[in-house]
């Protein structure tokens, strides 16, 4: 007697079946009431549907079995769930009063993320930047260094030829090779 095996799998979309977005999430830590703290027990990866109010929810784990580059896909795809109003992201994406969720202590107090071209930093305090231009040059160059300050959370673009040099850290100019993420 033999063994069957399955070595790969296809599904075939639905025409009126209704758009999912995919996100992947970051948990940013913050300040509130004199501490550092981020939210806790958020999914890594959602897909929603606005027009029916449903969410997929999947947790780091769960995502290392799945692919969403282009088209998403899973070995296997957790549920949809279509009564999720009562959760910590419904009230984020809704604006709403945070009652339902939950935070843990940060006990870094720089958080730097690179998220495609940009980055996402968060310091306990507003943090002092200079720019540094960055040509390839053989010898020294005289040039003038603004000094940036940064809230204590931004979402932040720099051009292909300035670094950033701050108070506490220094991030490199964006390059095609670092670009991605």
């Amino acid at each position: 007697m033999g063994n069957l095996i399955f070595v790969s799998f296809f599904a075939a979309t639905d025409k009126n079946q209704h758009q999912l977005s995919t996100f992947k999430l970051i948990p940013m830590p913050f300040n509130h009431e004199n501490r550092r703290v981020r939210l806790a027990q958020l999914p890594s990866m959602v897909s929603i549907s606005t027009k029916k109010m449903e969410i997929i929810q999947w947790t780091k784990e769960e995502t290392t079995a799945c692919h969403f580059e282009l088209t998403s896909s899973c070995r296997e795809t957790p549920p949809i769930r279509k009564n999720w109003q009562e959760s910590c992201l419904f009230e984020i994406l809704t604006d709403s009063k945070l009652t339902n969720c939950r935070v843990e202590e940060e006990t870094e107090p720089i958080f730097v993320q690179k998220i495609g071209n940009k980055r996402a930093i968060s310091t306990q305090n507003q943090t002092r930047c200079h720019r540094v231009m960055q040509k390839d040059q053989t010898q020294h160059i005289i040039t003038t260094n603004n000094e940036l300050t940064l809230p204590s959370i931004v979402l932040l673009t720099t051009d292909n030829s300035t670094s950033l040099s701050c108070d506490h850290f220094f991030l490199l100019r964006p390059t095609s090779n670092n670009n991605k993420q």
